[in-house]
């Protein structure tokens, strides 16, 4: 595990299958965004406490599996599913992914995440 930045580590950000290069710290550290790094600090900021993140860097196959989109944002380290426990830890995290300029915001209906992202299409 290696820091990614003050509060964000390489851990956070792997692949959840476990078994492609984007589990690795040196997948991770080459395919994440730096400007996704910089959101995620400036949110964490902006809520005044740490955040968890559930989803980060996705394979194309564990991002099927997950139901991803094909041309979803996290195969290409631009994207985090930040993990929320109820509707004002939801609209926190938006608030403060707005106010740090933040455009490509998802809120999830049925799951306790709010997507972000800062690809530029």
């Amino acid at each position: 595990m290696k820091k990614l930045s003050e509060h964000f580590t390489t851990e956070e950000m792997k692949c959840s299958c476990g078994k492609c290069n984007y589990s690795t710290d040196d997948g991770v550290i080459s395919h994440v965004s730096p400007k996704l790094i910089l959101l995620l600090e400036s949110i964490r900021e902006g809520v005044g406490r740490p955040i968890t993140i559930s989803s980060g860097l996705r394979c194309p196959e564990h991002n099927k599996a997950v139901g991803g989109a094909d041309s979803s944002t996290h195969l290409r380290g631009e994207a985090a599913d930040i993990k929320v426990s109820g509707l004002f830890d939801r609209y926190e995290i938006v608030m403060a992914a707005m106010t740090k300029g933040c455009l490509r915001i998802g809120v999830y209906k049925d799951q306790m995440c709010v997507h972000v992202d800062v690809s530029a299409h």
